[in-house]
């Protein structure tokens, strides 16, 4: 496996035999990535049928990988 392979591929996958192991092998970018987010949201002052409102927050990465907040349970009185 050669450096010029995983940037021509982007991603390797090597199988390593045994009960499905394998080494995952991507190109990263070597830039600083953001560490916080900040920003402001909106949301409708209307509780759902359990007395709440749960919100969830979604981050992408470029490779569209996703990660998930735990639900953040807002009540409006």
């Amino acid at each position: 496996m050669s450096g010029a392979q995983l940037i021509a591929a982007k991603r390797l996958t090597l199988p390593l035999g045994g009960a499905d192991l394998a080494l995952d092998l991507e190109l990263i970018s070597d830039s600083t990535m953001p560490r916080d987010v900040s920003g402001r949201i909106e949301v409708e002052p209307q509780n759902g049928a359990h007395g709440f409102r749960p919100v969830y927050f979604l981050g992408r990465q470029i490779d569209d990988s996703k990660a998930y907040t735990s639900p953040l349970f807002i009540t409006f009185i």
